[in-house]
């Protein structure tokens, strides 16, 4: 009945769940739970991460059912244990499944509530500002980014330092650059990108490669876009995660879409051929990375990775000239059923664009 042996066996599983190998991690998840349980309350702290790395393993296998039963359990014996960390951790990790199955007004009400337990606990700066990160998140998909910007602000209030401060500021710039796209949003792209230097992107490479091509877009900067959408793509296919290659993807192809049709007007090909050039290279990069996708397609994080393909797809089209309204109005449908609201207004955006007289 040794604590430490639990203890470690929790702990190779979680280090393999955050690898994606989620078949071995929760094959040591298992062990990991036998010998906690062995240990009684002695073990109820390992007990609680063995669970929550096993629900995490259930979700992306599929079953989301089982992940979050799992996770009461785990949240059950964290909160027995006293360990805090663990708790924090099963907040964590319930938002991210119930995301996971797009039940995302769900998953709000669950990180508000592990923002206020972290508060009432004093870990407002870490934990509680990391989850504001996440609330900003779910509140921009939602097209809810009044709010999302308030929760972002929130958990800067005062600085907290490292990824707990890189959550907030990425999506206080993500919802800026694309409500506003004004100073504020230049300064936080900049901010976002010298805090890279010291704290890798990682989980997030998409989400900044994102907001950088989105500024320069809106800000009507062609060249800009087209080299942060170069920039970002190295960064993001450092991750090897098959989600976030294909999310940035769809971002890239759309800076070499613009790029192609400012060149086709101004009758540049060079422009038109560069950005053809790059679009042809990304795009069989992300076909290959969907192919490999982990989650089975019942699961609603799978679908949404699906549209943002067809949208990767749709900007390679208009980067050949070959936009056509039926395929964007097929998109914003696809969008809506997620539900993305920005992303079918954007849609309807480009399809009205292609429909116009050339």
């Amino acid at each position: 009945h040794d604590p430490a042996r639990a203890e470690a066996l929790a702990a190779l599983a979680q280090q393999l769940m955050l690898e994606g190998d989620f078949v071995a991690s929760a094959a040591w998840a298992e062990e990991a739970r036998l010998a906690a349980v062995e240990g009684g309350d002695r073990t109820l702290a390992e007990l609680a991460h063995a669970m929550d790395t096993a629900a995490v393993d259930a979700g992306y296998a599929g079953d989301i059912d089982r992940a979050l039963a799992l996770l009461d359990l785990a949240f059950d014996a964290a909160r027995r244990a006293g360990d805090l960390d663990e708790v924090m951790r099963c907040y964590a990790n319930k938002t991210t499944l119930l995301d996971l199955d797009l039940r995302r007004e769900e998953a709000l009400a669950v990180v508000k509530e592990g923002i206020a337990e972290a508060a009432r606990n004093g870990l407002g700066l870490t934990y509680g500002a990391f989850l504001g990160g996440n609330a900003a998140d779910i509140l921009f998909q939602l097209g809810r980014w009044t709010e999302a910007e308030a929760e972002c602000r929130a958990a800067m209030g005062f600085p907290p330092a490292g990824v707990a401060w890189f959550s907030p500021i990425l999506y206080l710039g993500l919802v800026v650059v694309e409500a506003r796209a004004d100073e504020e949003a230049s300064q936080l792209v900049g901010k976002t990108l010298l805090q890279l230097e010291t704290v890798p992107a990682g989980q997030w490479s998409s989400l900044v490669l994102r907001t950088a091509v989105s500024l320069a877009l809106w800000r009507g900067d062609i060249g800009d876009a087209v080299n942060a959408a170069e920039q970002g793509w190295r960064r993001v296919l450092e991750t090897e995660d098959p989600v976030q290659i294909v999310v940035g993807a769809a971002t890239v192809l759309e800076a070499c879409a613009e790029a192609a049709d400012a060149g086709r007007i101004k009758r540049d090909w060079s422009i038109v051929a560069a950005a053809s050039s790059l679009a042809n290279a990304v795009l069989p990069v992300a076909e290959t990375s969907l192919a490999r996708h982990p989650l089975p397609r019942t699961v609603g994080a799978r679908r949404e990775v699906d549209v943002y393909m067809a949208t990767a797809r749709a900007h390679s089209e208009r980067v050949r000239g070959h936009d056509r309204p039926e395929m964007w109005a097929a998109l914003a449908e696809a969008w809506a059923t997620i539900p993305v609201p920005y992303q079918v207004a954007k849609a309807r955006w480009w399809q009205a664009q292609a429909a116009l007289p050339t």
